[in-house]
């Protein structure tokens, strides 16, 4: 069939007439908007911020615990509960801000976080000696992967590669120390 002006013009009238009378798909109820670029940055960047400041405090009861060789596993109990509902507490908020990638400021995010967990580590390890203190922080595993969980899924899986690399220089002492069992978790997704 040979194709001459008529229905070339047939055809082209009959091709933008189906965008005419198309109607839109709907969009289903449950789907969830992402949001562009960078654009949760500022606040994982502020609720890590404010998480910081409060483990801070926390770790400093107990390196003042460990100071005075206090050998009292309820206030070593207490302390690290503390910690382990603010990190909680932190999950929270990123999980509900809504999906995106992780914009300009993964470098900060992902500094804030490492500090985060090198604080953590390093009061543990502190701890060590002391009898039968890894009942107090053995929650600690579970919270700081979701912690880990929850900024991938916010902000994509380049800020887990950047907080280990971070972490790298606690990588040693934390498989060669007594902690390895109760952060095995947390060692299997940062250094694997």
């Amino acid at each position: 069939m040979q194709f001459n002006r008529t229905t070339t013009l047939f055809f082209v009238l009959a091709f933008f007439g189906l965008f005419v009378f198309a109607s839109p798909v709907p969009a289903s109820s449950e789907l969830e908007e992402r949001c562009s670029w960078g654009c949760n940055d500022a606040s994982v960047l502020t609720i890590l911020t404010n998480l910081q400041a409060t483990v801070k405090i926390h770790i400093a009861v107990v390196a003042n615990l460990v100071a005075q060789a206090s050998v009292d596993v309820t206030l070593y109990t207490a302390a690290f509960a503390t910690i382990i509902a603010d990190i909680n507490a932190a999950v929270v908020l990123i999980a509900a801000l809504p999906v995106g990638v992780v914009g300009l400021s993964a470098a900060v995010i992902a500094s804030t976080c490492a500090s985060i967990f090198i604080e953590i580590f390093v009061v543990v390890n502190s701890c060590s000696g002391i009898p039968n203190i890894t009942s107090c922080y053995s929650g600690l595993n579970g919270c700081l992967l979701s912690l880990l969980a929850s900024l991938k899924v916010c902000l994509g899986g380049t800020i887990i590669s950047l907080i280990a690399g971070l972490c790298a220089s606690v990588k040693v002492v934390l498989q060669l120390s007594i902690n390895v069992n109760v952060f095995a978790g947390l060692c299997g997704m940062l250094f694997v």
